[in-house]
């Protein structure tokens, strides 16, 4: 009995294997909320600390828990923060509004 001998194949390049998973991932709540604070501080010159904002995934929104002034400041610049937060994860994981 002869071996059965098998024709090679070629090797698909591993970025194609995953790119059916990673049109499904979203970026965890956590990256949102750290990008959203450093992008916060690069249009506004002030930092905006991680615990006074929270992120509800399902929704896209941005709760922020900040003195009025502060958030009525945010809320103004809304368009600026969202273009530096899709530059730096992707416009799919930008939140759509912010409370």
């Amino acid at each position: 009995m002869q071996p059965k001998i098998f024709k090679a194949t070629q090797a698909k390049p591993l970025n194609s294997m995953f790119a059916a998973i990673a049109a499904r991932l979203i970026a965890p709540q956590k990256s949102v909320i750290e990008v959203f604070c450093t992008s916060v501080a690069e249009v506004m010159q002030v930092k905006l600390d991680t615990r006074f904002v929270s992120y509800v995934p399902s929704s896209k929104t941005i709760h922020l828990n900040a003195p009025g002034m502060f958030k009525q400041e945010i809320k103004m610049r809304e368009k600026e923060i969202f273009e530096i937060m899709k530059a730096t994860i992707g416009a799919k994981n930008v939140p759509k509004t912010i409370l």
